[in-house]
């Protein structure tokens, strides 16, 4: 799975359009196209803006954030 389609299926699971997923990072509508799309790969900012707006984690925050019982 691409990070385009996993893009998609991600907002589409939560019933969003992508003016819904423009509001909730402010990215440009065009350039989350051109990410579902695969015609653009989204750099570290976009992808944390992503996340954040499913209520997630970017995996590289949590690569770089130490467990507790380590």
């Amino acid at each position: 799975m691409t990070y385009g389609s996993y893009l998609r299926s991600r907002r589409l699971e939560r019933g969003w359009t992508q003016l819904a997923l423009t509001m909730r990072t402010g990215l440009g509508q065009s350039e989350l196209s051109k990410y579902e799309r695969d015609k653009s790969v989204p750099g570290l900012p976009a992808i944390i803006k992503i996340a954040w707006a499913f209520g997630e984690n970017p995996p590289i925050l949590d690569m770089a954030v130490p467990k507790s019982d380590e």
